[in-house]
């Protein structure tokens, strides 16, 4: 019984070294490199033509900065933004943004 018992200890304690190491890793790294996400922005999600994201008016370029920064450092985030179509209506329009984290 006891064997087992320091066999479970020995297992949780390298579980918790992997992730630990894991999570060193994944601070060091942008969140959504290389990936490209098509984001509707304006005042109701039911309103935007078909996207991926949902964004409230002028929260853009904040989504952008926050999803595409390198954790862990204090690079500037690296992102392109194009806008692809734009109507009025409501708050602030609808706009369809094609996202690229590089």
């Amino acid at each position: 019984m006891r064997a087992l018992s320091m066999i479970s200890t020995i297992l949780a304690t390298a579980a918790l070294i992997s992730t630990a190491g894991a999570q060193e890793v994944v601070k060091e790294l942008p969140l959504a490199t290389g990936q490209t996400f098509s984001v509707c922005e304006g005042e109701y999600e039911s309103s935007c033509a078909a996207h991926q994201v949902y964004l409230y008016c002028y929260t853009v370029y904040g989504w952008a900065e926050a999803t595409c920064k390198v954790r862990g450092t204090n690079e500037p985030a690296k992102y392109t933004i194009a806008e692809i179509s734009k109507r009025g209506g409501n708050k602030c329009g609808y706009t369809i943004y094609e996202i690229t984290c590089r």
